[in-house]
């Protein structure tokens, strides 16, 4: 009758055979195992690990444990084994080289991202109108001048205004609510006609009008308020045209042509 030991031998017990398909089995799940792991990477690998796995349990199923038989089939065995840990380490090395190649990506494209957005260079400020010296010295001379706006649905407005001409640009003053400045914010393309006050002549200045609002104004209004700079009288004309509307806006007008004539 056989012994308890005999159905369940001992690790120290197990035929020589035993023991090396117990191995080729463990070391053959561990490549299908890995293979799985990477099946969403790999189709090829998992296709040669899981094809080495069956050669195994096929192998296993024609084993027997005593005789030549057995040791032609852990032969087989070995061989299967080995070429599943070939075909693993071919397909897991190009499975390292892929991934290296999506983690340089990866950084490539962090360290992009890193980099901060250029802001657009700034518009330089247009140059200014090179008027003649003897256009200059009559927009010099001049105290006023007929301004003319594009006016909304209807005829162009016109309007005199008192200037000051600061060599690049001619300034005058304005309500913020009235006419002129609201048909200067909707098209703030304008016309000045200023006489020669020394002869007949005259200058019909065309360009593009900016406003200076808030506590700008007043400092932008100064050379209207006083002829001659005195911060006293600059100061006392510009409390008395608050008093009446604190609504003051200055009008920039830089020139983009000058047309002489005469008016006979």
């Amino acid at each position: 009758m056989p012994q308890p030991e005999d159905l369940d031998p001992t690790p120290g017990s197990d035929p020589p055979g035993l023991e090396r398909r117990a191995f080729v089995r463990r070391m053959t799940n561990d490549a299908v195992g890995a293979a799985g792991r990477v099946f969403g990477l790999s189709r090829a690998l998992t296709r040669g690990a899981m094809a080495a796995g069956q050669a195994v349990r096929e192998n296993f199923e024609a084993v027997t444990v005593e005789g030549a038989g057995a040791a032609a089939t852990d032969e087989a065995e070995a061989e299967a084994a080995d070429e599943a840990v070939e075909a693993l380490s071919v397909d897991e090395g190009k499975l390292t080289a892929a991934a290296d190649a999506a983690a340089a990506d990866a950084a490539a494209a962090d360290a992009a991202a890193a980099v901060p957005a250029t802001e657009p260079p700034t518009p330089a400020a247009p140059a200014p109108f090179p008027v003649s010296d003897a256009q200059a010295a009559i927009l010099t001379a001049a105290t006023s001048a007929v301004l003319a706006v594009n006016g909304r649905e209807s005829a162009p407005l016109a309007t005199h205004v008192r200037i000051h001409w600061d060599g690049e640009t001619v300034r005058f003053g304005s309500l913020g609510w009235s006419r002129r400045t609201t048909a200067i914010r909707m098209d703030p393309r304008v016309t000045l006609y200023v006489e020669d006050p020394e002869s007949d002549g005259f200058l019909a200045i065309e360009g593009r009008a900016e406003f200076i609002m808030g506590a700008d104004a007043r400092d932008a209004m100064a050379p209207l308020l006083s002829s001659t700079g005195d911060p006293a009288e600059v100061e006392r004309n510009w409390a008395a045209l608050m008093a009446v509307d604190a609504d003051r806006v200055v009008v920039v007008v830089r020139p983009s042509k000058a047309l002489p004539g005469r008016r006979s």
